[in-house]
């Protein structure tokens, strides 16, 4: 079954309509998979292995790593190349989930256990000096560790935590808890949080510090550094209730980029960094799922849309005037697509890692064993790091 979910708008239900939407939501957060940085399996009955990649830009196999019944998540790479991932518990026996630390050899260099962390794993973030800051349990605790795995401090949260922290220019950590938004020091201390609306998804940072968030209810916010709310823009207020928007995307020169997916409402959006719309880019009706954009090194915004009707994906090239520069059919599953430096464009279906070429050619595919079930990170050198999971 495919499966994107960012968000679910609930901004014209009642308050027991958004409890029982924001429980649906969960369990299919829990589900299905590739939501930006979290992971998943369809079915975690029985032995479940999960196998971490690290492929070379040319195609081949650099290395991989096998985990029983723990479910990688997407990787972050840190300032030396190390390699780190959550892993969380997928299955209800005496296992518990762990934060791995491994070389760019493919060796671990250390594991620590995190608690009882299950369901998702939102990615690790690294910070500016380092530190790793990951969400280590299932009640609503964000946890500092050192390079070298020690922990330094936890925060509490209110609520449960779906989603990765981000970290602005000056170290300070934002993320969100389901339901406020945080701003902690990197000594742990809270700075700010703002429970304006239902905040859940996973911020983004932009020029000044500005943070950027969508609340669920097709709206986008924007605080300042400290705290203050800079604006809130509308990005949809029609009559499609089943359209949801992605978590913002900020390009190297500031401008926003949000799509909304529906089953009317189709539309990638261009905002500039004060909330005033740019362009709007439509794909059509009945394309109902997809994961968010992704920005090139030359600005052009790669949209992957899945469209029901034909049952089909279709990756769209839109140049950074709003412009159509190519769409190509293909049957790539719902996992974010990721660009490189050299402007290769990764994404997964299924069992395959697909590099394309700027233009929407093949480049090179990768085979593996197992469903991928993570989005491609690639790091400096250029390896692609991705995880399966397989029976």
């Amino acid at each position: 079954m495919k499966m994107s979910i960012w968000k679910i708008p609930y901004k014209y239900t009642s308050p027991l309509k958004r409890v029982l939407v924001l429980f649906v939501s969960a369990l299919f957060f829990y589900s299905y998979g590739c939501n930006l940085s979290e992971t998943s399996c369809s079915d975690c009955q029985g032995p479940t292995f999960y196998t971490f990649y690290a492929i070379n830009p040319n195609g081949t196999l650099k290395w991989n790593y096998t985990t029983k019944n723990m479910s990688p998540s997407s990787p972050a790479i840190g300032h030396d190349g190390t390699i780190y991932f959550s892993s969380s518990l997928r299955s209800w026996g005496t296992e518990g989930s762990l934060l791995y630390a491994m070389s760019p050899t493919g060796s671990v260099v250390w594991e620590v256990p995190l608690s009882n962390l299950r369901g998702n794993s939102p990615s690790p973030v690294i910070g500016t000096d380092g530190t790793i800051y990951v969400t280590c349990n299932d009640s609503g605790t964000l946890c500092d560790f050192n390079p070298d795995g020690a922990l330094q401090w936890t925060y509490v949260t209110n609520s449960f935590i779906l989603s990765s922290p981000v970290v602005g220019s000056n170290g300070t950590i934002y993320f969100t808890d389901n339901g406020s938004l945080y701003a902690l020091s990197p000594t742990g201390a809270l700075q700010w949080s703002d429970s304006t609306e239902s905040f859940s998804s996973t911020p983004a940072v932009g020029i000044n510090d500005t943070i950027y968030i969508e609340a669920g209810n097709n709206m986008l916010y924007a605080f300042s550094s400290v705290g203050v709310l800079q604006f809130s823009s509308t990005i949809f207020n029609g009559t499609d209730y089943s359209a949801f928007a992605s978590p913002p995307i900020i390009a190297p020169n500031g401008t926003i980029y949000i799509i909304l997916s529906g089953n009317i409402a189709n539309t990638l959006y261009a905002l500039n960094p004060y909330g005033s719309f740019l362009w709007t880019h439509e794909f059509g009706a009945y394309i109902v799922f997809g994961s968010p954009p992704a920005t090139g090194t030359d600005g052009t915004i790669y949209v992957d849309l899945y469209d029901a009707v034909p049952n089909k994906n279709i990756l769209y090239a839109i140049n950074s005037s709003g412009g159509l520069n190519w769409s190509s059919t293909a049957q790539f599953e719902g996992c974010s697509s990721v660009v490189s430096t050299d402007g290769t464009i990764y994404m997964v279906l299924d069992n395959k890692l697909y590099a394309l070429n700027s233009n929407g050619t093949l480049k090179w595919q990768f085979s593996v064993v197992g469903t991928v079930n993570t989005s491609p990170v690639v790091a400096p050198d250029g390896t692609i790091y991705f995880s399966t999971w397989h029976s």
